[in-house]
C-alpha cells in the first residue's frame, strides 16, 4: 500500500508539473475551436497555476494524511477534471491528442487508476480473513 501511495503522489506531481509547464508557456496550447478562440491569455495561465497547485497539494496530502476519505475526494476531483476535459474537447482531436492534452491526461488517468485501487483495497486486520 505504501508503494501505491508513493506512485499516486508521483503521478499527481507529474500532473502538477504539466500544468505549471502549460502556465509558463513551455508546453504550447493547441488552437481551440470555441467562440472566444484560443484562450491562452492570462486567465488560462491562472487556471493552469491553480490546477498545478491543486495537484501538488494533493500529492503532499496523499503522503501525509493517510485517510480513505481524502483518497475518495481526490478520486472524485480527478475524475471530474478528466470528464470535463473529455466533454469539452471530445470533438477536437487536435486538442485531445495535443502535447498539452496528453501531458496532463496521461498522469491523471494513471492517477485515477491508482486512487481507485487505493479506495477499493481494504486495509487492516478486518479486511484479511483469518485462515484456519
Amino acid at each position: 500500500m505504501k508503494g501505491s501511495l508513493v506512485i499516486s503522489a508521483v503521478l499527481a506531481l507529474l500532473a502538477a508539473g504539466a500544468y505549471f509547464l502549460l502556465a509558463t508557456g513551455v508546453i504550447p496550447l493547441p488552437p481551440l475551436e470555441r467562440a472566444g478562440g484560443n484562450e491562452g491569455g492570462p486567465s488560462a495561465a491562472v487556471a493552469f497555476y491553480l490546477g498545478g497547485s491543486a495537484y501538488a497539494l494533493g500529492a503532499l496530502l496523499l503522503l501525509l494524511v493517510r485517510r480513505r476519505w481524502l483518497r475518495i475526494l481526490g478520486m472524485i476531483g480527478n475524475a471530474l477534471v478528466i470528464i470535463i476535459f473529455v466533454s469539452m474537447y471530445s470533438r477536437q482531436p487536435q486538442v485531445m491528442f495535443s502535447t498539452a492534452g496528453l501531458t496532463t491526461k496521461i498522469p491523471q488517468i494513471l492517477l485515477e487508476v491508482v486512487l481507485v485501487y487505493l479506495v477499493a483495497r481494504r486495509t487492516g486486520s478486518a479486511a484479511v480473513p483469518a485462515r484456519s
